[in-house]
């Protein structure tokens, strides 16, 4: 007769699991020691963190303009610029995400440049692990600038 498997031996070794491949992430990024959760010159501390959900992700990320030929308005539509959370779109603060994986409003760094960005726009492109940068209105330069970043895959921290 064998014995059954204690429950708390399973929660271990998932917690292990974890924590070994946060660390895998942070070691492989090479950019563990540049991790610094500082948001709008407040550092967010255990006490802070604690109320909101964190957690991170490997993303595949585009850039996006205001061309019409992106965004299907144009500088006469009432709506121009103006994201689904209903903000102004700011270049390189404001992504669009699927609403699904990342909530509207969620602060997400990106952990090998330590830049900041809030989800507040979506996309129909936008699905599952994606992150859409707002390049800014659609000039030739920022169409340049979207074009030649491409798709790229990051590492991410969201909080929620």
């Amino acid at each position: 007769m064998t014995k059954p498997k204690k429950r708390y031996l399973t929660n271990l070794v998932l917690i292990i699991v974890s924590i070994l491949n946060c660390l895998w992430g942070a070691y492989f990024f090479r950019s563990y020691k540049n991790i610094k959760l500082k948001y709008d010159n407040y550092k967010m501390s255990v006490e802070y963190l604690k109320n909101y959900c964190m957690w991170y992700g490997i993303f595949n990320i585009t850039m996006y303009t205001l061309h019409p030929n992106e965004c299907g308005k144009n500088k006469e539509h009432r709506y121009y610029g103006i994201t689904k959370s209903g903000y102004k779109a700011v270049q390189d603060r404001t992504v669009a995400v699927d609403p699904r994986v990342v909530k509207l409003g969620s602060i997400l760094i990106d952990v090998e440049t330590n830049k900041k960005y809030i989800a507040e726009d979506t996309g129909n492109n936008v699905k599952g692990y994606h992150i859409d940068i707002f390049a800014g209105e659609g000039t030739k330069e920022n169409r340049d600038r979207a074009i030649k970043y491409g798709m790229q895959r990051k590492l991410f921290i969201v909080i929620e």
